[in-house]
Order: structure tokens, then C-alpha cells, then sequence
């Protein structure tokens, strides 16, 4: 299953997020990191240390996978 722009675009949209001024890149990086977050909010229950070493881990998993 492919992620289109226009499912960014939802994203940001329901988080509110303004993304008229944004590129293809920045619109992908910021409901990217949107779902990111709070994914391992959900995971961790909301403790800020843990969500921060999810987040770094998250992102160590997708480079090794594009690797």
C-alpha cells in the first residue's frame, strides 16, 4: 500500500497543521513525523524519555530498511 500526497494532505488537515506554503518533501516529513509521534505515544503510554527513544529507533529501523 502506497501513501499518496493527498493522504499527507489528510493528515496535516486533521492535525491542523498549514501546509499551503510547504513542498512534496515538507508535506511528506511533517505528517510523517505527525504519526511518528504519536505512535509512540500510544506505545509508551506518554512518558516524554520513552517517546523520544522510540522516535530515534523508528527512524534507525527505516534507514537500515532502505539500506
Amino acid at each position: 500500500m502506497t501513501v499518496t500526497k493527498s493522504d499527507y494532505l489528510k493528515i496535516l488537515s486533521y492535525y491542523n497543521v498549514p501546509y499551503e506554503n510547504l513542498t512534496n518533501y515538507e508535506v511528506k516529513q511533517k505528517a510523517e513525523f505527525i504519526l511518528e509521534h504519536n505512535l509512540c505515544v500510544l506505545v509508551n503510554g506518554g512518558k516524554k524519555k520513552s517517546i523520544s527513544l522510540c522516535t530515534t529507533s523508528r527512524k534507525k529501523k527505516s534507514l537500515n530498511q532502505r539500506q
